[in-house]
């Protein structure tokens, strides 16, 4: 049975060498400078003894380079280059194990309203568009530029301690949720090319198929079983792509082909109903019917 977790309380967290506290508002930890690469690896993981925990604030982890893996909420999560997970207050933290090598940040937020941006990861807009807690990969060079900026702020607090205006710390984070911000906007654009993409891949299949098979197969179930979809997804998929629904675009097909036999006078309405695969010349009757408004063979006369 797994441990139960206790709440993890901003003023209980374990002192760590070298970490930098900000007004016990703000905590830093890291190993980008004057410290051994894995010395402040092994006082992380060493902290791995003491969870579960229940998180009362914010906490976010970033991986330079290198890898970590993370256990929250029964999940299990690998961080790599680039990589950012933003751990919300009631998070349950079961397990952080960082790799040999690898370059981090982690922060911890006693009140999110401190940072300017940070109530976006608690969003409805966050909750409905990504899993939450919030993971994101950043490309190289907004990786590059969020640990720049970090590393100014990281600087001018080890100078300037407690005196560096809050207002100058929230400026740093402002640029640096914006930069996150901009990240989730191109996740989400490149989500929705990816499910546009998808929908005309399928909407084309779907046409090329039915150009050749709809004197035998008039059902959407028929082209929605081709496509591996069912039919409801299938046919919500054609209506997004096309504006139409498939059953519209099937006897579309259907339709231009008997109006073109008829208009020929080669073919009479038995040997049409035939060759369109109905089974009986009164089906095909309506099924034009309901489709023009008038008989095959009155079309044919017109």
């Amino acid at each position: 049975m797994p441990a139960k977790a206790i709440e993890l309380k901003f003023e209980h967290l374990p002192s760590l060498n070298g970490t930098l506290d900000y007004k016990k508002k703000l905590f830093f930890h890291d190993n980008f400078v004057d410290r051994q690469p894995d010395e402040g690896i092994a006082e992380v993981n060493a902290l791995d003894r003491k969870l579960p925990v229940k998180l009362t604030f914010t906490i976010v982890i970033f991986c330079e380079e290198g890898g970590m893996n993370i256990s929250y909420n029964m999940q299990q999560k690998a961080l790599s280059d680039g990589q950012v997970v933003i751990l919300v207050p009631g998070t349950v933290v079961e397990r952080l194990f960082i790799m040999p090598g690898t370059k981090f940040v982690i922060l911890a937020v006693a009140d999110d309203a401190f940072v300017p941006g940070s109530r976006l990861y608690n969003s409805t807009f966050i909750q409905k568009n990504f899993t939450s807690p919030l993971l994101l990969t950043l490309d190289k060079a907004l990786s590059h530029n969020c640990i720049s900026i970090y590393k100014h702020l990281r600087e001018s607090i080890v100078t300037k301690g407690d005196t560096l205006p809050e207002e100058l710390v929230k400026g740093f984070f402002m640029v640096m949720s914006g930069m996150v911000v901009i990240n989730i906007q191109h996740c989400l654009m490149a989500r929705d090319k990816e499910k546009i993409s998808s929908s005309e891949a399928i909407l084309k299949a779907f046409l090329q198929r039915a150009e050749e098979e709809h004197r035998e197969h008039k059902d959407v179930k028929y082209y929605a079983n081709k496509a591996s979809l069912t039919p409801k997804y299938f046919a919500k998929v054609i209506l997004k792509a096309s504006g139409r629904h498939p059953l519209d675009l099937i006897r579309e097909y259907v339709i231009n082909d008997a109006r073109t036999m008829l208009k020929s006078g080669n073919y009479n309405v038995d040997q049409i109903c035939n060759i369109l695969h109905f089974s009986s010349r009164s089906q095909f009757n309506k099924y034009f019917k309901d489709a023009t408004g008038i008989s095959p063979v009155r079309y044919a006369k017109s």
